[in-house]
Parts: structure tokens; sequence; C-alpha cells
């Protein structure tokens, strides 16, 4: 073996470990992003993804009022201005984008692409072509019970 050979066979190692080390680095990074759950989002038992919200607590107050939603574990829970409390998961069915309920039209907007979902979830303007998935919201007294449907 050559000498330049030795030392081009070497720097290849080098990079690759290199890259190796960089990519397990941003796997570690992208693990720690994820969503916390709010400490005021309690399980509820027997429920994989059931909470209960107390509308007692200032951050969730505001549900009480149309127009007014908030992100709860990986959910958009919002008021509708019909004053109906409903619960959808937080993202487009289009591409992912975030989604938010805008009081003025009474639908939920994907700010990406701008696609517009009915206070049912319905699609109401693509490019989204797929509904909305829907929780169930049940009120007693100062208490959100949400669990999924089905």
């Amino acid at each position: 073996m050559k000498r330049t050979e030795f030392v081009r066979m070497v720097t290849l190692g080098a990079g690759y470990l290199a890259v190796a080390g960089c990519m397990s680095a941003c796997k570690n990074k992208a693990a720690k992003t994820e969503e916390p759950v709010k400490a005021s989002a309690e399980p509820k038992a027997g429920s994989v993804v059931g909470f209960t919200i107390d509308l007692n607590d200032p951050q969730y107050a505001d549900l009480d009022k149309p127009g007014a939603y908030v992100y709860v574990n990986k959910l958009i829970i919002a008021r509708t201005n019909e004053g109906n409390l409903v619960a959808f998961g937080k993202k487009c069915t289009h591409q992912g984008g975030p989604l938010a309920y805008n009081a003025e039209s009474g639908l939920f907007q994907c700010s990406w692409h701008g696609s517009q979902f009915s206070g049912k979830g319905e699609v109401h303007r693509g490019p989204a072509k797929v509904n909305l998935k829907a929780h169930n919201v049940a009120k007693e007294a100062s208490t959100l019970t949400i669990t999924p449907k089905g």
C-alpha cells in the first residue's frame, strides 16, 4: 500500500466517524425537544390520551369565552363562536402545520398552507383533504374531561 492510499483511507475513515458523531448528536437533541405534558393536564385513569383540565387554572380560564383556544397534550381545545367546546389534533392533516382557531371566521386554520376546518373539524378549504381527528369534551362544573372518540 502506498503512502497516499494510506492517508486517503485514514482521512475517509475519520470523515465517516465525524459524520456518524454529528448524526447521533442531532438525534439526541431532537429527542429532547418533544413537547412536554403540561402539569395541569392530569391523565385520566384507564385512558391512554384522556385527561382533565381545571378551568379555574388561569391558563385555561379563557375557555369559558367564545373564540378562546389553548394547546394541551398535542391537542387544540377551543370554545367555538357557537359556544361549543371542541378538541382536535393540533396539527393540520395536510402536512402537519400548526393550527389556530380564528374567532372572526369561526374556523381552525393552518398557518403553513392555509387549510381551514370547521368547528366540527371538517375540511372547509384545502389543500387538506382529511378532516381533523376529534376528541370528546365533557364539562362538569369547572372541569373539562377530554377523551378520544371511538
